[in-house]
């Protein structure tokens, strides 16, 4: 049991470190691909139905307020229990839309603007938070704020900052993350459950027998049977040798009492 003991502790810390291991690879991809699934989905809802409900002149308007009620009525037709409000720029990098009307006619200098007015969606998750100076963000953990370049005859003709709430997709891949993990506990350990099994009935038991009749080959029972060697392994040498010793030891004693037999008295 000793023997199992020392070979099967360590066994268990590899298997636990590994498991950690594979766990938070294989979380970070389920985390990655949902958010990138989500972000793909989301542009492309917004960009389908920025080209069926606004046209390139709404985006065009030096007038921003002559637009603010047909973003307002875009906004109310997008909403979803995800997509909480967005804020739509020009080519120009003005703020023309927005729920907060004093952000209105605003300069942006955002990095993500500067990559969607060059056709490339942008991405920005912001930081998990129980509330935000933002009242209309208060109340939801986390946001991400996806930029979608709006595109009419292969032109850019503005940008729409789409404010995605976080919470549902968090809780799902934290679902899915506990799945694999216990997934995986439970296949870590039905290999250590076989490890030691192995280690039992393979390594310890011949052993165990092995132990057994050298303990009555030192009592002096030299005729004991010793486990039958069924393989080239370890124990089976060590079966092997001590089969030899017996044998030795035999023919020397049998060498020695014909000795003293043969001595005159």
């Amino acid at each position: 049991m000793k023997l199992v003991l020392k070979a099967f502790l360590p066994m268990i810390a590899i298997t636990i470190v590994t498991s950690i291991v594979i766990g938070m690879a294989i979380s970070s991809q389920i985390k990655d691909n949902t958010l990138q699934r989500a972000q793909a989905v989301t542009a492309e809802y917004i960009g389908e139905k920025a080209k069926e409900q606004l046209v390139a002149e709404n985006f065009q308007d030096a007038n921003f307020s002559n637009q603010f009620e047909t973003f307002d009525v875009f906004l109310k037709q997008i909403q979803t229990k995800e997509v909480i409000k967005i804020k739509v720029f020009n080519t120009n990098h003005d703020i023309i839309y927005s729920t907060i009307k004093e952000n209105i006619g605003e300069k942006t200098n955002s990095q993500n603007y500067e990559k969607a007015i060059n056709g490339d969606v942008a991405v920005l998750i912001k930081d998990p938070v129980v509330e935000r100076e933002n009242i209309e963000l208060q109340g939801y953990r986390q946001t991400m704020e996806i930029y979608v370049p709006i595109v009419y005859n292969g032109k850019v003709e503005g940008v729409i900052e789409t404010y995605y709430k976080m919470d549902f997709i968090n809780e799902s891949i934290a679902e899915t993350t506990s799945k694999v993990l216990t997934i995986i506990g439970l296949f870590s350990f039905l290999i250590l459950i076989a490890v030691y099994l192995v280690l039992t009935y393979v390594v310890t038991k011949p052993i165990n027998a092995l132990k057994d009749a050298a303990d009555k080959i030192t009592d002096g029972k030299l005729d004991t049977k010793l486990p039958e060697a069924k393989s080239d392994d370890e124990v089976s040498c060590l079966i092997a040798s001590i089969e030899m010793l017996v044998a030795s030891y035999k023919a020397k004693t049998k060498s020695v009492s014909a000795d003293i037999q043969e001595e005159p008295t």
